[in-house]
């Protein structure tokens, strides 16, 4: 089963409101243009959302667009902002990445919407185009923190070559889960798992928040008060499905089989954070590195 942790109440109101927004853009498009709405658009942040209104209406549609973004601006809740973590201790140099560049401009505000900032990150990380064995076709990831792979341990590349970035998205998941242990995050992008479960990560849960705006997507996953079944290894299996985009959730991705679900209406960013299953085997050089970017090491 999975626990589902609410977000921050501003997180919340910032990601509602940027839902809401995509919804109008997409009712006031007329059904000849049906696609003119980039995927990419599930990772705008307000500003752009409204920019890209601009674009695409029409004078007549983008003045009624604007009145409902004002009217629905005055509805929310005016939040008090996060205050970002500290620069990394080590020598920073010139950044490796634009995901990078844009985490230290973030950071050197002091304070903001943690939502926000790290999802203007992600939208600038290099991501990678990998084939797993668990989806059909290749799927865009960045990952950073510790792999294990049978007896061999090391971090990603990108752990060093982006620390900033790191620091950033791992208050986001401390702000989210502040108990949780985890040696890695990896982000995906429109990952469609089959069935499977993580028997490489340690025996502690894993964190999955949808960072993007798309419907369907749900993740399903192996409950025996379930009412969705799936098959597994020629045997039926129940199941809850739980929904992803703009949620949070908890889960025993270690034992549970799981399974992610079609969607639709733009990309599926999706953050996960685990730990590793060889994460006893870690170096006290590598354990100090981790720490000073923000992870929350299992003990050993």
């Amino acid at each position: 089963m999975a626990r589902e942790l609410p977000l921050p109440q501003a997180w919340y109101q910032t990601a509602l409101e940027e839902s809401l927004l995509l919804d109008a853009l997409r009712h006031l498009i007329p059904d000849e243009r049906p696609l003119c709405i980039p995927p990419a658009a599930s990772m705008a942040s307000r500003n752009d959302i409204i920019e890209l209104a601009r674009k695409l209406l029409s004078p007549a549609e983008y003045d009624n667009f604007l009145m409902y973004a004002t009217a629905l601006s005055q509805h929310l809740l005016h939040m008090t902002e996060d205050i970002f973590p500290a620069a990394p201790a080590c020598d920073l140099g010139p950044p490796a990445h634009p995901a990078e560049a844009t985490a230290r401009l973030y950071m050197d505000a002091q304070q903001g919407s943690l939502w926000t900032a790290v999802r203007a990150i992600v939208a600038d990380l290099p991501f990678k185009m990998q084939q797993r064995q668990l989806s059909a076709k290749p799927v865009l990831t960045f990952s950073a923190g510790a792999y294990g792979h049978r007896s061999y341990v090391g971090l990603h590349k990108h752990t060093l070559q982006t620390p900033t970035v790191c620091r950033m998205v791992n208050a986001l998941i401390r702000g989210l889960a502040p108990s949780l242990r985890w040696t890695t995050f990896s982000i995906t992008c429109n990952c469609l798992n089959e069935v499977h479960v993580d028997k490489q990560n340690a025996a502690i849960d894993s964190l999955v928040l949808g960072l993007s705006h798309f419907t369907g997507g749900a993740l399903w996953i192996q409950d025996s008060a379930g009412l969705q079944f799936e098959e597994v290894q020629d045997a039926l299996v129940p199941g809850k499905l739980y929904e992803v985009s703009r949620r949070c959730y908890l889960m025993p991705a270690f034992a549970r089989w799981h399974r992610t679900y079609q969607w639709q209406e733009g990309e599926r960013v999706v953050l996960l954070a685990y730990a590793i299953g060889q994460h006893r085997c870690l170096s006290a050089e590598h354990r100090s590195h981790l720490d000073s970017l923000g992870f929350a090491l299992p003990g050993c």
